[in-house]
């Protein structure tokens, strides 16, 4: 099982989300953008919420969605996630 400290762990993940892993807590909410080798569809939202990830909004391959960093780790596991980012409202104040 890959660890939250390996590379190959953490390729699937922004540079700005490798900095949230490493510096807070596990329990820190983030905000999102997926990117998969396949459509999001039904098994495969399924697939993410088992890991703790809630999905917004869909639009094939991408995907916004929220979770803790402890949930990205389940994540990282899954084969059809390909990229994960911090979405642009990730730890912005909203208006």
């Amino acid at each position: 099982m890959k660890t939250a400290g390996s590379a190959e762990f953490l390729q699937k993940f922004g540079p700005q989300l490798r900095q949230r892993l490493r510096t807070q807590p596990d329990s820190t909410e983030v905000n999102l953008f997926i990117r998969c080798s396949r459509d999001v569809d039904e098994q495969l939202r399924g697939k993410l919420a088992a890991a703790g990830i809630r999905v917004g909004s869909v639009t094939g391959k991408v995907c916004t969605a929220a979770g803790t960093l402890a949930a990205l780790k389940k994540l990282a596991q899954l084969a059809e996630i390909e990229y994960v980012e911090l979405s642009g409202t990730a730890g912005k104040a909203r208006d």
